[in-house]
């Protein structure tokens, strides 16, 4: 049934996103297979050194999550600069938090802009104190913080700066690409810009993290099996210090190779669909939309959307009963979730966008005529 109580006849189902893959994805992957090089292999390193590249940094790290890359990155504030707090927005997915708080940390929490929903420095600057040990940003939806103003302000207090990427692979600001001013932290789930399906990369130029960090991916182990092939007593393994299993697989990495070189064209058509709903969106009552970004300065890993927040969940429900995959990032804000909210702080703008937001569907797959159904569906919801 649909939101209006009649059923609901959709030729035009669009999803939330869809993943770019393909016959070339598939090729690599095989050849992994025939190599017999599944854990660990030459793939890894390879996608390592290109996405260094192409972020322009020193060194790449690859992860089995986005999540083991922000939780890494905090531990090593955590045993670099001892205990205490975070800065981290409440307006983001729990993970960013939650690797704070595992690391043995507290989420010192922070609002953000109502036009971006990201945090800026007129947020995070009133909450530094003695105990700030880092700051986290995060890059909603593939738009970057103003991060040239961010790191000012962290060198100032000689302040770590972890940037939560995950939204937002190969997006620039001030000629720089994101993940290349502090730490980069960047996700290849099924919905980001790029996939494995699972997995994560960690982009930085500080060669004592970079050796910190790869030596706490792999249990502690300075030396990979594969790295080890061709030297006498390859299976002497020693931990150096106590780590976990945190690696991206071979046959993983090899897809990463494939999708990254084709990551400038799925952003490009992601851009396309975000025009196409500006523009097709504008001047649509009880509606606020993006507004205009030159090509390359957002990667537009989601498209939200700001509505009335006492019709949002029957907006919501419209849309998903007529074929349209939205969704909601992010309601709960972190600091209304039950495992943040015991220390009570009011947040006005992010526990306004958390009620006001809605998630339109967007990805390199969808096309003109999805959005337009997008576009006609919402307009329809908005008349409720």
């Amino acid at each position: 049934m649909s939101a209006n109580g009649k059923t609901s006849t959709v030729g035009n189902n669009v999803p939330l996103c869809k993943p770019s893959v393909g016959t070339d994805e598939l090729r690599a992957i095989a050849n992994v297979f025939k190599d017999g090089a599944l854990s660990h292999g030459p793939q890894v390193t390879e996608f390592e050194v290109k996405f260094a590249q192409k972020i322009g940094v020193k060194h790449a790290i690859a992860l089995n999550s986005c999540t083991s890359g922000l939780y890494l990155a905090c531990q090593y504030i955590y045993e670099t600069y001892g205990e205490g707090e975070v800065i981290v927005p409440s307006f983001t997915f729990v993970a960013s938090a939650n690797s704070i708080a595992c690391a043995g940390m507290t989420p010192r929490f922070v609002d953000v802009d109502w036009e971006t929903g990201l945090t800026s420095v007129s947020d995070i600057e009133p909450a530094i104190n003695e105990k700030t040990r880092g700051i986290m940003v995060v890059h909603y939806a593939g738009r970057p913080c103003q991060m040239t103003e961010i790191m000012k302000l962290a060198a100032k207090h000689n302040l770590p700066v972890i940037e939560d990427s995950a939204e937002c692979l190969g997006a620039e600001l001030d000629g720089h690409q994101v993940g290349s001013f502090g730490w980069g932290v960047f996700s290849f789930y099924s919905t980001k810009n790029i996939t494995t399906g699972e997995g994560g990369m960690v982009t930085c130029n500080d060669d004592s993290f970079n050796s910190w960090l790869r030596l706490r991916v792999a249990h502690g182990v300075a030396k990979s099996s594969y790295s080890r092939d061709g030297v006498a007593q390859k299976w002497y393994r020693n931990a150096v210090v106590s780590g976990q299993n945190f690696r991206l697989s071979n046959f993983q990495a090899a897809m990463g190779i494939v999708q990254l070189g084709k990551l400038d064209r799925f952003n490009a058509a992601r851009y396309v669909v975000a025009e196409d709903y500006r523009l097709g969106l504008a001047g649509t009552s009880n509606l606020t939309i993006p507004g205009y970004v030159p090509p390359g300065s957002h990667s537009y890993q989601m498209y939200p959307v700001k509505v009335d927040p006492a019709k949002r969940d029957l907006i919501l429900s419209y849309l998903n009963d007529h074929g349209v995959g939205a969704s909601v990032h992010f309601d709960p804000p972190v600091h209304w979730q039950s495992a943040y909210s015991e220390e009570k702080i009011v947040l006005p703008v992010t526990e306004r966008l958390s009620l006001s937001t809605i998630t339109l569907p967007i990805s390199a797959e969808q096309t003109s005529d999805q959005t337009q159904h997008v576009i006609k569906i919402l307009r329809e919801a908005l008349a409720l």
